[in-house]
């Protein structure tokens, strides 16, 4: 027996003009109803985002970080590294990287 099919949502985003509608209606007092009517989308759609929105809006924005623990100039001499020499120990590679790269702290 088949799963019965379901229909797709419609996942369509709301544009940045939208948002800046919906802002500006709350401000201005206007129900959320009548701005969906305006905008052709739900009026959960409309609550859903002003929400989310008054949650985020005093918050800073947010930092980017850089999570990975080797960086580029580091894996690529451990790969040129490793290439030359196959056999070369664990111990061994930190002490040829850093002749290879004196400029870097450790």
């Amino acid at each position: 027996m088949k799963p019965p099919i379901t229909p797709k949502k419609n996942r369509r985003r709301l544009t940045d003009y939208e948002k800046d509608l919906i802002i500006e209606g709350y401000t201005a007092g206007t129900p959320p109803a009548q701005m969906a009517s305006v905008l052709q989308r739900s009026g959960s759609t409309i609550r859903d985002f002003w929400s989310r929105f008054q949650a985020s809006k005093d918050l800073p924005p947010k930092e980017k970080r850089n999570r990975s623990k080797v960086s580029a100039a580091i894996g690529l001499a451990i790969k040129t590294a490793l290439k030359s020499n196959s056999k070369l120990g664990v111990r061994r590679v930190p002490g040829i990287l850093k002749t290879e790269l004196p400029e870097l702290t450790w």
